[in-house]
């Protein structure tokens, strides 16, 4: 038994998915969804000049949020937070994660602020 588990992976949990970075924007209230859709695309050309083609795979942005909250279905919210994005970059190699996540962070951090 103790040879067949010797030649067994050592990695209790392999790594699942796609390696991605994740940028959660939340600009200030009253940030009109024009404002935070120009803020964005100054993030994705970024993403799509400083990151080669051959180190990412693709980037997915939604711009609002809305849906059915609390205050939205008892009437007393708006139904669209124009204040809000997400950018979501898949990343080819593991290896490479956590430097483009690094220099994404300073990035967004130019853009948007703390």
């Amino acid at each position: 038994g103790i040879l067949l588990f010797a030649t067994r992976p050592t990695t209790f949990l392999p790594e699942l998915g796609e390696p991605q970075i994740t940028v959660s924007v939340n600009l200030p209230a009253g940030t009109k969804m024009l404002d935070t859709n120009d803020k964005v695309k100054q993030l994705e050309t970024y993403l799509e000049t400083v990151i080669p083609a051959k180190e990412r795979k693709n980037i997915q942005t939604t711009i609002g949020s809305g849906g059915a909250s609390l205050a939205t279905l008892l009437g007393g919210g708006r139904g669209v937070s124009e204040n809000v994005a997400n950018i979501s970059l898949g990343i080819v190699s593991h290896d490479q994660l956590d430097s483009w996540a690094q220099k994404v962070r300073a990035e967004a951090e130019k853009i948007f602020g703390k």
